[in-house]
């Protein structure tokens, strides 16, 4: 696999939904989220990937960025990686709830 395009060093959650925020939009359609014990890489429809070091379980700034992308993940998951593995793997599917760019 080829190196991060944007990679992040800081585990400060207002830092990392900066960093997602200010490169997310030359990213194709989010397709995954790894969470490893050493960081956290966010995989676009091309495999092109974004990396946030040191944010892993257990961290604030990975439940802040979860919120940033709009995914809903159990808290209890993000705690601690599976027994016996060192990652965890989720699937970017829907991010926004209907009608979320409506104006009413």
């Amino acid at each position: 696999m080829s190196n991060p395009r944007f990679t992040l060093s800081s585990t400060d959650p207002a830092d990392v939904v900066r960093h997602f925020k200010q490169w997310e939009p030359q990213m194709r359609a989010l397709r995954r989220a790894i969470i490893a014990l050493d960081g956290t890489e966010i995989e676009d429809l091309n495999r092109d990937r974004m990396r946030f070091e040191g944010v892993s379980f257990g961290s604030a700034a990975l439940r802040e960025l979860f919120a940033a992308i709009g995914m809903v993940v159990d808290p209890k998951q993000l705690e601690a990686p599976p027994a016996g593995m060192t990652s965890r793997e989720y699937r970017i599917t829907a991010r926004y709830p209907w009608g979320h760019d409506r104006i009413l």
